[in-house]
């Protein structure tokens, strides 16, 4: 997941002119692909909205008709360069230009749904017709981006201090015997946690990370950090 999170960052950038004309030339593109006049192809997202930061991402809506087979329109779609993401009963989403050192240029997200699955067409139309509403909708991305970016550092922060209390002979063993890095953190973690009678839960969808009752630290190497982790905790959970 981490390696994932720095090829694939979440960034917001300011709005661009250049989103419309991007998502005017690959929708044609797919309409030529399609070559159906019943399918209703649609720009959604923040890069679809004047004035307010968003993800540098074009997102698409591609409503098709009822009786129209979403698995030949699936082929289609991924003929035109897209990967699948995932797939849940009548709903497909695809990516584009997800490269293997991370995002290309003009960079896609495409909804496949059929007719009337279009609440965001809605959402989008209620934030043009109310620019007031569209800046709060933006500072309330920029500020959860905020919190998202200050949970990495104080992680970052809590690896470090871990990292510092273990014996180098114990850290090369784990290293040497985990698959991966993610395997190695966690059992770097975990021998602190024993060590300390630490218990954490980082959980990055939920967003909540707590350490219950913390018995006789002053007697273990770790009670140099413990203030260190005490201070993080308090800081992380105060925002949430």
């Amino acid at each position: 997941m981490q390696e994932l999170w720095q090829l694939f960052p979440i960034i917001l950038v300011p709005f661009n002119d250049k989103y419309k004309s991007v998502y005017q030339n690959e929708a044609k593109r797919l309409s030529n692909k399609l070559n159906n006049e019943k399918i209703i192809i649609n720009h959604i997202g923040s890069t679809s909205i004047n004035g307010i930061y968003a993800k540098p991402i074009i997102d698409i809506l591609v409503e098709i008709p009822y009786d129209e087979s979403i698995d030949i329109i699936y082929e289609k779609i991924i003929s035109c360069g897209y990967r699948c993401m995932s797939k849940i009963k009548d709903r497909i989403s695809f990516n584009k230009r997800y490269g293997i050192n991370g995002f290309e240029k003009n960079v896609y997200h495409l909804h496949l749904r059929f007719y009337n699955d279009n609440d965001e067409l809605y959402f989008k139309q209620y934030l043009i017709d109310n620019p007031d509403v569209a800046k709060c909708y933006e500072t309330l991305k920029l500020s959860i981006l905020n919190f998202i970016n200050m949970i990495e550092m104080v992680i970052q922060m809590l690896k470090q201090s871990l990292l510092k209390s273990i014996p180098i002979g114990v850290r090369q063993f784990i290293k040497t015997n985990s698959k991966d890095k993610k395997s190695e953190f966690n059992s770097l973690l975990f021998y602190n946690v024993q060590l300390c009678r630490f218990e954490i839960r980082y959980d990055p969808t939920a967003m909540h990370v707590k350490a219950p009752a913390r018995h006789n630290v002053a007697t273990n190497s770790l009670a140099s950090n413990a203030k260190l982790l005490d201070s993080t905790l308090e800081i992380i959970n105060k925002t949430i």
